[in-house]
């Protein structure tokens, strides 16, 4: 039986909302179904966009890709920065897994330079002698070719003179 009146008394109402909307002890303080904005990830790590990932409800799975950029960078999300999605989304996050570098061009330096020039952008310089007019310890000729796109830690063959043949 009700109260007098035969309806329930603003304060019944009030505590029944309350506890509907209260979550379960342990629970997530968020309403569940809420939504939220995905954070713009491109250019973190990949343990920190997991981590802001997860602090808004929203689930990471990695995909590792080749790029220029260091290893274990994000480099492309789906869904995209700013969207709006439920909490418990997955948010697909590209990650660098192999560098891409520019393989520079090192004719006419010093052997000793070139090489010096391949490590820096992480290249393993491989120097075959071979007979030329050129500058005895000059690069005469290189391969892969200078401009093209190599996965980094790839050999570079360097061919350096050692002066003109017998």
């Amino acid at each position: 039986m009700g109260p007098p009146g035969g309806g329930p008394t603003r304060f019944a109402c009030a505590l029944a909302l309350a506890l509907a909307l209260a979550p379960a002890a342990g629970a997530d303080a968020r309403p569940a179904g809420s939504s939220v904005a995905v954070p713009a990830l491109v250019g973190s790590t990949w343990q920190v966009a997991e981590r802001r990932l997860h602090a808004l409800g929203l689930r990471a799975v990695t995909v590792r890709v080749v790029s220029g950029r260091p290893r274990g960078t994000v480099v492309a999300q789906h869904p995209r920065a700013h969207a709006i999605v439920a909490r418990g989304t997955t948010v697909r996050l590209s990650v660098a897994n192999l560098s891409i570098v520019n393989v520079p061009n090192v004719l006419g330096l010093q052997s000793v330079a070139a090489q010096d020039r391949l490590r820096e952008v992480g290249l393993k310089p491989v120097v075959v002698s071979v007979h030329s007019l050129q500058e005895v310890g000059s690069v005469v000729a290189q391969h892969p070719a200078a401009g093209v796109d190599v996965v980094r830690g790839s050999s570079v063959s360097i061919s350096v003179s050692g002066g003109p043949g017998p």
